[in-house]
């Protein structure tokens, strides 16, 4: 969805050099999986508990052996899933870095203070399941 709102804004900004559109699409693919890493860790808890195995997350519990099949519905394996947080967060914040490399390159249009951003949403999602 990112990147579909991306496409649209680049087609409203008559200043964007289409040399540029190849930086712009990694840009806005790394914004993406940022997203889905921020939205992961908001919703495994409650899918822990729904039986969701579609979670990557979840999922990687489940093949390191950290949480059995049988456990998928007890609140108590949440602490247990949520002890591989750090990967997806991992990956989140290496997103991150690229994305802010990207920002030195491109002129045409200002994506200055993106990547910062992108770090602001990773921790409102985080945030967020506080809430819950």
């Amino acid at each position: 969805m990112v990147e579909v709102a991306m496409d649209m804004d680049l087609m409203c900004s008559p200043a964007f050099e289409m040399r540029e559109l190849g930086s712009m699409r990694t840009v806005a693919c790394l914004a993406q999986k940022i997203a889905h890493v921020g939205n992961m860790l908001t919703t495994y808890p409650s899918e822990v508990v729904e039986r969701d195995v579609s979670s990557p997350i979840i999922s990687l519990a489940l093949r390191k052996g950290i949480i059995r099949e049988d456990e998928l519905g007890d609140k108590a394996a949440v602490p247990k899933v949520g002890k591989l947080e750090w990967v997806f967060k991992n990956k989140a914040y290496s997103y991150i870095k690229k994305v802010a490399e990207y920002e030195k390159e491109i002129r045409s249009i200002n994506i200055r203070g993106f990547s910062n951003y992108l770090v602001e949403l990773i921790e409102r999602f985080e945030g967020s399941r506080l809430l819950r």
